[in-house]
C-alpha cells in the first residue's frame, strides 16, 4: 500500500519543513495495520509528555496513536467499514495527523467517537 503521510508541527523548530509530507509503500491490508505501522515507526516525533497523542485522519477520523498505548485505537469498532471513503492522492493513501498536546488521548478518542460519518 502507497502512502501519504502530513503531520502538524510539534515546536518552533519543527516548523521549517511543515507539513512534514512523507511518502511510503508498506506492507498493509487495512486501516488497523496502517495506524499501527504509523505508530511504530520513526515519522511522528518522540515526546516525553504522557498527555501527548496524534489523530490519524483521512477525510474523517481513522485512529488515536499514543506512546502510553501498545497499539493505536479507533473512533469506530469497525475502522475499514469506511474505506472507500478515504482520500487518495497520486495513488496513494492520504493521512493527516493532528497533534494534541497535554490531552489525555482517552479524551481525543472520546470526542473523536462522536464524529458524524456521512
Amino acid at each position: 500500500m502507497k502512502l501519504l503521510l502530513t503531520r502538524e508541527s510539534v515546536s518552533q523548530g519543527d516548523d521549517w519543513d511543515a507539513p512534514h509530507e512523507m511518502r511510503y509503500e508498506i506492507e498493509a491490508a487495512n486501516i488497523k495495520e496502517v495506524a499501527m505501522w504509523i505508530a511504530q515507526s520513526d515519522y511522528l516525533p518522540k515526546n516525553s509528555d504522557p498527555l501527548t497523542s496524534w489523530s490519524a485522519e483521512s477525510g474523517f477520523p481513522i485512529a488515536v496513536i499514543s506512546h502510553l498505548w501498545k497499539v493505536p485505537k479507533f473512533p469506530r469498532l469497525d475502522p475499514d467499514m469506511f474505506a472507500k471513503k478515504l482520500k487518495h492522492e497520486d495513488g496513494h493513501l492520504k493521512i493527516h495527523l493532528n497533534h494534541h498536546y497535554q490531552v489525555d488521548p482517552e479524551i481525543v478518542l472520546q470526542v473523536l467517537r462522536g464524529y458524524r460519518y456521512a
